[in-house]
Protein backbone atom coordinates (compact mmCIF):
# COMPACT_ATOMS: atom_id res chain seq x y z
CA UNK A 1 0.00 0.00 0.00
CA UNK A 2 2.90 2.57 0.69
CA UNK A 3 4.16 2.03 -2.51
CA UNK A 4 1.16 3.47 -3.99
CA UNK A 5 1.85 6.62 -2.44
CA UNK A 6 5.32 6.72 -3.30
CA UNK A 7 5.45 5.15 -6.78
CA UNK A 8 1.57 5.68 -7.83
CA UNK A 9 2.74 8.64 -9.86
CA UNK A 10 5.54 6.98 -11.39
CA UNK A 11 7.83 3.64 -11.44
CA UNK A 12 11.25 2.92 -12.55
CA UNK A 13 9.46 1.39 -15.23
CA UNK A 14 7.91 4.35 -16.81
CA UNK A 15 11.22 6.25 -16.28
CA UNK A 16 13.81 6.87 -18.97
CA UNK A 17 16.51 6.19 -16.31
CA UNK A 18 19.17 6.88 -18.68
CA UNK A 19 19.39 10.36 -18.78
CA UNK A 20 18.59 11.10 -14.50
CA UNK A 21 19.63 13.97 -13.82
CA UNK A 22 20.27 15.73 -10.40
CA UNK A 23 16.59 15.95 -9.32
CA UNK A 24 15.65 12.42 -10.44
CA UNK A 25 18.77 10.62 -8.14
CA UNK A 26 17.95 12.76 -4.94
CA UNK A 27 17.30 10.21 -1.99
CA UNK A 28 15.51 10.80 1.40
CA UNK A 29 17.13 10.52 5.21
CA UNK A 30 16.85 6.63 6.42
CA UNK A 31 16.16 5.06 3.04
CA UNK A 32 16.32 1.39 2.98
CA UNK A 33 19.37 -0.46 4.00
CA UNK A 34 18.20 0.17 7.97
CA UNK A 35 17.03 -3.47 7.38
CA UNK A 36 14.14 -2.87 10.07
CA UNK A 37 10.71 -3.85 10.05
CA UNK A 38 8.68 -1.20 11.86
CA UNK A 39 4.89 -0.84 12.91
CA UNK A 40 2.40 0.77 15.16
CA UNK A 41 3.15 4.28 16.45
CA UNK A 42 6.96 4.09 15.29
CA UNK A 43 5.59 3.84 11.72
CA UNK A 44 3.21 6.20 11.99
CA UNK A 45 5.95 8.62 13.01
CA UNK A 46 8.16 7.58 10.27
CA UNK A 47 5.50 8.08 7.67
CA UNK A 48 4.66 11.79 9.09
CA UNK A 49 8.64 12.42 8.58
CA UNK A 50 8.98 11.18 5.19
CA UNK A 51 5.37 13.48 3.99
CA UNK A 52 6.89 16.13 5.76
CA UNK A 53 10.21 15.54 3.63
CA UNK A 54 8.26 15.14 0.66
CA UNK A 55 6.09 18.69 1.19
CA UNK A 56 8.79 20.45 2.28
CA UNK A 57 10.47 19.61 -1.28
CA UNK A 58 10.42 22.51 -3.86
CA UNK A 59 11.60 20.03 -6.68
CA UNK A 60 8.16 18.11 -8.04
CA UNK A 61 10.74 16.02 -9.88
CA UNK A 62 12.48 15.04 -7.05
CA UNK A 63 8.85 14.14 -5.33
CA UNK A 64 7.96 12.09 -8.25
CA UNK A 65 10.94 10.07 -9.24
CA UNK A 66 11.98 8.65 -5.33
CA UNK A 67 12.75 5.33 -5.87
CA UNK A 68 14.26 4.08 -2.40
CA UNK A 69 12.31 5.34 0.10
CA UNK A 70 12.69 3.76 3.44
CA UNK A 71 8.61 3.73 3.90
CA UNK A 72 8.68 0.83 1.08
CA UNK A 73 10.63 -1.32 4.07
CA UNK A 74 7.49 -1.07 6.19
CA UNK A 75 6.01 -4.66 6.98
CA UNK A 76 2.11 -4.62 5.97
CA UNK A 77 0.79 -5.21 9.70
CA UNK A 78 1.64 -1.65 10.06
CA UNK A 79 -1.93 -0.75 8.05
CA UNK A 80 -3.64 -2.50 11.51
CA UNK A 81 -2.22 0.60 13.15
CA UNK A 82 -5.53 3.25 12.80
CA UNK A 83 -2.23 5.62 13.77
CA UNK A 84 -0.69 4.52 10.71
CA UNK A 85 -3.71 4.87 8.33
CA UNK A 86 -4.91 8.15 9.28
CA UNK A 87 -1.10 9.35 8.94
CA UNK A 88 -0.71 8.19 5.44
CA UNK A 89 -4.58 9.07 4.55
CA UNK A 90 -3.84 13.18 5.22
CA UNK A 91 0.10 12.83 4.17
CA UNK A 92 -1.23 11.80 0.36
CA UNK A 93 -3.51 14.57 0.71
CA UNK A 94 -0.78 16.81 1.41
CA UNK A 95 1.72 15.88 -0.83
CA UNK A 96 -0.38 15.67 -3.63
CA UNK A 97 -1.82 19.10 -2.56
CA UNK A 98 1.81 20.30 -2.32
CA UNK A 99 2.41 19.05 -5.90
CA UNK A 100 -0.74 20.40 -7.71
CA UNK A 101 1.08 23.62 -6.08
CA UNK A 102 4.53 23.23 -7.69
CA UNK A 103 3.33 22.02 -11.37
CA UNK A 104 1.83 25.39 -13.20
CA UNK A 105 1.37 22.64 -16.35
CA UNK A 106 -2.54 22.73 -16.70
CA UNK A 107 -2.68 19.48 -18.74
CA UNK A 108 -1.39 17.51 -15.57
CA UNK A 109 -3.44 19.27 -13.16
CA UNK A 110 -6.63 16.74 -13.54
CA UNK A 111 -3.91 13.53 -13.47
CA UNK A 112 -2.77 14.75 -9.97
CA UNK A 113 -6.50 15.20 -8.79
CA UNK A 114 -7.74 11.72 -10.24
CA UNK A 115 -4.27 10.23 -8.23
CA UNK A 116 -5.24 11.61 -5.54
CA UNK A 117 -8.16 10.62 -5.31
CA UNK A 118 -7.91 7.25 -6.04
CA UNK A 119 -5.14 6.80 -3.32
CA UNK A 120 -7.22 8.54 -0.72
CA UNK A 121 -10.35 5.86 -2.38
CA UNK A 122 -7.55 3.15 -2.00
CA UNK A 123 -7.00 4.37 1.64
CA UNK A 124 -10.06 4.32 2.53
CA UNK A 125 -10.78 0.69 1.38
CA UNK A 126 -8.27 -0.27 3.28
CA UNK A 127 -9.56 1.82 6.68
CA UNK A 128 -13.06 0.10 5.78
CA UNK A 129 -11.78 -3.69 5.85
CA UNK A 130 -9.43 -3.19 8.25
CA UNK A 131 -10.80 -6.03 10.67
CA UNK A 132 -10.31 -8.23 7.94
CA UNK A 133 -7.41 -7.31 6.09
CA UNK A 134 -7.46 -10.17 3.36
CA UNK A 135 -10.64 -9.44 2.76
CA UNK A 136 -11.25 -10.21 -0.85
CA UNK A 137 -13.80 -7.98 -1.53
CA UNK A 138 -11.19 -5.59 -0.41
CA UNK A 139 -8.76 -6.58 -3.30
CA UNK A 140 -11.15 -6.39 -5.50
CA UNK A 141 -12.54 -3.11 -5.11
CA UNK A 142 -8.72 -1.65 -4.99
CA UNK A 143 -8.04 -3.38 -8.18
CA UNK A 144 -11.11 -1.81 -9.94
CA UNK A 145 -9.86 1.91 -8.26
CA UNK A 146 -6.47 1.13 -9.16
CA UNK A 147 -6.56 -0.20 -12.27
CA UNK A 148 -9.92 1.60 -13.52
CA UNK A 149 -9.76 4.21 -17.06
CA UNK A 150 -9.30 7.03 -15.01
CA UNK A 151 -6.55 5.89 -12.60
CA UNK A 152 -4.58 4.51 -15.86
CA UNK A 153 -4.96 7.76 -17.65
CA UNK A 154 -3.65 9.58 -14.44
CA UNK A 155 -0.37 7.64 -14.35
CA UNK A 156 -0.03 7.65 -18.29
CA UNK A 157 -0.33 11.38 -18.10
CA UNK A 158 2.12 12.05 -14.62
CA UNK A 159 4.34 9.96 -16.24
CA UNK A 160 4.56 10.80 -19.46
CA UNK A 161 4.97 14.83 -17.47
CA UNK A 162 7.83 13.05 -15.43
CA UNK A 163 9.34 11.67 -18.63
CA UNK A 164 9.14 15.40 -20.28
CA UNK A 165 10.35 17.57 -17.34
CA UNK A 166 12.33 15.28 -15.26
CA UNK A 167 15.36 14.38 -17.61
Amino acid sequence: MLLVLLSGCSTTRDLDATNAGPSTTRRLEGGPGSGENIGGSVAAKRMQTLIDQLVAEQDPCAILTQKDVAMTQIDPTTFLSAEARRVLASGVVDVYDHLATLIADPSVQPALRTQKETFTGVLGIVERYSSNPTSREQTEQIKALTEGPAAVAAQSSISAWVVSNCA
